[in-house]
């Protein structure tokens, strides 16, 4: 974990965030379910040489506040990130969003249409498009497993899952930081909040929007992500299909998908994701 700061947004909520590099554009770096900002590390680390980058830690993950009376929901996450951003006085932002973060940066694209200069989605939740009935199976399904109840384990066993090779030892210095952050939890339900940002995935659906985008949007996927889409419940949704749907939505997109990387492909393949995000922004 590298040095950061808090920045308040108001209403007790404090998020925690890196801030490295200079250039002519912003990039803030939203991460996934139960993550936190250092899932960008290989990202920053080069793209901090052309942008100004800033990594953060959503509420309720990592070392940003942490509270049982918050909703969790996608609408609360993008209130969070965008009150963030104004008090940074950060202005035409680059939102990049993994996983949730993704889904959490179209919510903010469509609540405020102009703010952000860009988006880039990496193997994003939310272009997976589910019935009322699919939602309801799903949460059924979800519930099911550990993470309601603190599991550590569980957290760790979808860790290894969001890599197609080595995932082991790719996975290392995530889980390293993970275990030590779950540990500072004490007192606060993480079940309660993962079992929120879930429901809200489902509940708060951006998919029948997607044609109301009013930014560039980059979409990236590996093409082994064994999370999105989803196995059990769309087994014959493929990934070039969901990218193929996301252009055909969004106006102004531009689809990629990088061979031999799951869904944590922005760590997999670095060095290839960050090229296309550069040359995504540098476009113009």
């Amino acid at each position: 974990m590298k040095n950061g700061q808090l920045t308040d947004i108001g209403n007790g909520i404090q998020i925690w965030s890196t801030d490295e590099g200079e250039g002519d554009k912003t990039l803030v770096f939203v991460h996934g379910l139960a993550n936190y900002h250092g899932v960008w590390l290989k990202n920053t680390q080069e793209l901090k040489n052309h942008f100004r980058c800033i990594c953060i830690d959503l509420p309720g993950n990592g070392l940003s506040s942490k509270a049982e009376d918050r909703p969790y929901s996608l609408v609360f996450y993008a209130e969070c990130v965008y009150r963030f951003m104004l008090a940074k006085g950060i202005e035409n932002p680059v939102l990049v969003g993994h996983s949730m973060g993704g889904q959490i940066g179209l919510m903010l694209a469509l609540r405020y249409p102009g703010f952000l200069s860009s988006l880039v989605l990496v193997a994003p939740s939310g272009l997976e498009y589910f019935t009322p009935t699919e939602r309801v199976w799903m949460k059924q399904l979800m519930s099911l497993g550990s993470w309601i109840n603190n599991d550590l384990g569980y957290l760790r066993s979808a860790i290894l899952q969001s890599f197609y090779q080595k995932a082991e030892e790719q996975a290392a210095p995530i889980l390293e930081d993970l275990t030590r952050l779950f540990a500072q939890h004490e007192g606060f339900h993480w079940g309660k909040m993962v079992r929120a940002n879930i429901n809200a995935m489902l509940d708060e659906p951006v998919h029948p929007f997607l044609n109301q985008l009013q930014v560039p949007v980059l979409v990236l996927f590996g093409l082994e992500d064994k999370l999105i889409p989803n196995k059990l419940v769309h087994p014959g949704l493929s990934i070039p299909e969901i990218l193929r749907q996301a252009d055909a939505m969004i106006p102004n997109c531009k689809t990629s998908s990088i061979e031999m990387a799951g869904h944590f492909v922005q760590w997999e393949k670095a060095h290839q994701v960050n090229q296309s995000i550069f040359e995504f922004l540098k476009r113009d």
